[in-house]
């Protein structure tokens, strides 16, 4: 079965929006991440790859909040009187966000990528399962729900293609086999009733004699009776 081209188009924008938010993510740039991340789910609502790539982004920024220290509030500030003004005294320096995930969003973030590796090599070996049993469109179904958990991954897309030629030649393969069966199927019916017809033939012109001489001697029955009933009448006295 050929790819949608329309599919394939989506699929490799999610990618690419997928690609981004990483990108923004690793520049701390998390309300940017969410915005590409839910444009990316806009085109593929129920993409694992990106709900989960959302999910590790929300719980990251909420990691960020609990890590950084308030401010101090309602602090009693000093009389300047009979004192020169002095600078302002600014409040505790609010730390920066940091360029990479907390510890615990990397454990979260990791444990997760793992387990969609692990749940895409799974797919993968029941897709070569089925290949290697000729069912060839159950590996189909295996490579492709792979290739949605990671859209990016090329070698999973490359397979994903090269099952849907082998299926749809498969396919076109049973087609003309069917065609073809059909097709002897009818000459075979044919051949049936030719040869009917010949021995129905052939029967007709072995009665057909017969049927004509049984005819003829019937008739030459009749006029022989006739003539004999003719003599007998001119032979009678008087006559």
């Amino acid at each position: 079965m050929p790819e949608n081209p329309q599919s394939s188009g989506k699929v490799k924008d999610v990618a690419l929006l997928l690609r981004n938010a990483d990108r923004l993510v690793k520049e701390s740039q998390y309300d940017a991440a969410l915005e590409v991340i839910g444009r990316a789910r806009e085109l593929d609502p129920r993409n694992p790859y990106a709900i989960a790539y959302e999910e590790r982004v929300r719980s990251a920024m909420k990691q960020l909040k609990k890590d950084q220290p308030a401010g101090i509030a309602g602090k009693a500030v000093p009389s300047t009187a009979g004192h020169p003004p002095s600078k302002p005294v600014a409040g505790p320096r609010r730390p920066e966000a940091p360029a990479r995930l907390t510890d615990s969003a990397r454990r979260e973030d990791s444990a997760r990528r793992s387990a969609i590796d692990l749940k895409i090599q799974a797919l993968l070996r029941s897709a070569e399962e089925f290949r290697a049993k000729k069912d060839l469109p159950r590996a189909l179904d295996e490579v492709s729900r792979a290739f949605l958990l990671d859209p990016a991954k090329e070698s999973t897309r490359s397979l994903k293609v090269e099952l849907q030629r082998a299926v749809e030649e498969e396919r076109r393969r049973a087609e003309e086999e069917r065609l073809k069966l059909e097709r002897e199927a009818e000459v075979r019916h044919q051949q049936m009733i030719q040869a009917e017809i010949a021995k129905l033939h052939e029967l007709l012109l072995r009665w057909q004699p017969r049927l004509c001489g049984g005819e003829d001697s019937r008739q030459v029955h009749r006029e022989s009776r006739r003539d004999e009933n003719l003599r007998d009448i001119h032979s009678r006295p008087g006559r």
